[in-house]
């Protein structure tokens, strides 16, 4: 019990800290940037389902 809770924490953490990474990219870039990111990672999506 006592190890799931230790791992739970430290994937959530781990995730946390993946989150904030990535929030602190996408603030370092230009709005207008980030926004040809997003439709070019929403195409890539499309491509993959396809």
């Amino acid at each position: 019990m006592i190890t799931d809770d230790c791992e739970n924490i430290d994937q959530m953490a781990k995730k946390k800290s993946e989150e904030e990474f990535l929030v602190e990219e996408k603030l370092k870039l230009p709005q207008l940037k980030s926004k040809n990111l997003l439709g070019h990672f929403k195409v890539l999506a499309e491509e993959q389902l396809e």
